[in-house]
């Protein structure tokens, strides 16, 4: 489905977005060169295969950030945001983040934002809102290098986090659920980045407790865990474990 407007996918009714199901192998172009509030749900349905988003023009060179409703994850399925092409030849501008107010976990999901361009330049981002879980145990994973994923706010699933490539970010109290956390899982070649903007970001938010943090480095590719101190010496408490 390729969108050239908001108005594209809402209700020729009462103009509220159009709730949007995308099956495994479907497709979401936006085309865009402004920051546009589009408020439409996005569902996944269960089965294999990757779901896809290209935000953004190929022949604009600003910024453009793209925010849909809440997200509801249907299997365990990549969600790919970025390039449409090789080598930066689709629907993406640099810099830009695709944000979902909220995100229902009904399966395991893995963030797979993408950079494009010959040195990586153009970088496709994506933020979340509250993410929970419909079915118990799921987990949230980070891949695509040079690219970042938000969490903004308190998250209530259970499975696990794995930054597997790129930068997570844990940007509140008890981002990042309650589960463990592995940074560098099935890294090769690439950068895995673990940002904690407080103590409590790294807390479990059934327990409150530290949430154990498990490194796994490869030979080839580096693993960081940046840690935002504020106010001098600080006790942060996670168990490490390198693998």
């Amino acid at each position: 489905l390729r969108v050239n407007s908001a108005s594209g996918i809402r209700s020729s009714a009462d103009n509220s977005p159009l709730p949007i199901t995308m099956a495994p192998g479907a497709a979401l172009w936006i085309t865009t060169t402004a920051n546009v509030n589009y408020g439409n749900s996005i569902a996944t349905t269960s089965g294999t295969g990757t779901v896809r988003i290209f935000p953004g023009d190929p022949t604009f060179s600003g910024t453009a950030n793209v925010t849909f409703g809440g997200l509801t994850i249907g299997g365990n399925q990549p969600l790919f945001v970025g390039s449409s092409g090789t080598n930066g030849a689709g629907m993406v501008n640099p810099g830009s983040t695709t944000a979902f107010t909220s995100v229902a976990l009904g399966g395991n999901l893995v963030v797979d934002a993408r950079t494009v361009g010959p040195n990586g330049e153009n970088r496709s981002h994506v933020q979340f809102g509250p993410v929970n879980e419909t079915v118990a145990g799921r987990s949230l994973s980070k891949a695509g290098i040079n690219t970042a994923l938000y969490l903004t706010a308190s998250n209530s699933y259970t499975g696990g986090t794995y930054i597997t490539s790129g930068t997570l970010v844990s940007g509140t109290d008890f981002a990042l659920g309650g589960g463990a956390i592995v940074l560098g899982a099935n890294l090769t070649n690439n950068v895995a980045v673990l940002r904690a903007d407080s103590i409590s970001a790294l807390r479990s938010s059934v327990t409150g407790s530290p949430l154990p943090l498990r490194i796994a480095p490869d030979p080839s590719s580096t693993t960081i865990l940046a840690l935002n101190m504020r106010g001098g010496s600080q006790s942060w408490g996670n168990a490490l474990q390198t693998t």
